[in-house]
Order: C-alpha cells, then structure tokens, then sequence
C-alpha cells in the first residue's frame, strides 16, 4: 500500500530528524554534502510512494520489544525510512533514521562481519602468540620471587 493511501500518513504530519536527513544523504543518495533541507525534501517525496509495514524488514536486526510502535516506509526492498509516533494522540510520526539492505544494521552485515570476527580468532590461533615481558608503566610482569 502506497504511503498516502496509508493510514499512518493521511492526514498526518511527517517530521525528519536531522539524523535521518544525514543518513538518507549519506546512504541513499551517496551524498555527505547533500544540504540538510535538500536531503529532507527529498526524503518527503520518496515517502510519499513508500511502503508502509509494521514489521521490520528481514534483513533488518530488530529488537521487537525495544520499538513496538516503529513502522517501516519501504522503498522497493533494499531501502527502509524508520518512523515512530510522537505520542500515542498525536498525528505526528518522526522519520528516525534511514536504513539499507547493506547498513552495518541488516542481517547480512552482521553475518559478513561475524564471518570476519571468525576468520581473524582461527588465524590468531594459527599463529603463536607473542609473550609480553613488560607493561606501558614500565612495571615488570615478571612475578616476584622470595628469596
């Protein structure tokens, strides 16, 4: 369902934070430098046509419990705007953040990333660990002996 056919946008009121103008500029328009009112703009228009779920896409690590209220303005599958509502009477939702399928957040990140962590602990295991014999203090990590 389009978002402006959707119940959580007509007649409602979309607010961008600062945040999610960075991040729309940054990951989806590949643009650091994008002005803060040129990024927020255009992120206006894209919700206009956007998606609206409920559910976290699933690529998307999300803790259920942690944001109940999020809905998610889908642009195609690879792109998600995270919005919540300003208060439980209010018509106002506040876009959060942008998110893409390839965000340090999705779930095949996070599998590359731990694929990374497992490959670094096998080589660290691989290679023989190197003995330190003093601390940055200049103490001694030698034990003492009595004599």
């Amino acid at each position: 369902m389009a978002g402006a056919e959707n119940d959580y946008l007509q007649g409602s009121k979309l607010v961008v934070t600062t945040h999610a103008a960075n991040r729309w500029a940054s990951r989806v328009r590949g643009n650091d430098h994008l002005p803060r009112h040129e990024a927020e703009a255009d992120l206006m228009r894209c919700a206009q046509v956007a998606e609206v779920r409920a559910t976290a896409p699933d690529w998307l690590l999300v803790i259920d419990e942690e944001f109940h209220d999020s809905r998610y303005l889908m642009l195609g599958d690879d792109v998600a705007i995270v919005i919540v509502p300003l208060g439980r009477s209010s018509t106002k939702w506040a876009a959060t953040t942008v998110v893409t399928r390839t965000d340090a957040g999705s779930v095949a990140s996070a599998r590359r990333r731990s694929e990374r962590h497992l490959r670094m602990l096998q080589e660290r295991e691989r290679t023989p660990r190197r003995i330190r014999h003093g601390r940055r203090d200049g103490a001694s990590m030698a034990p003492e002996l009595d004599d």
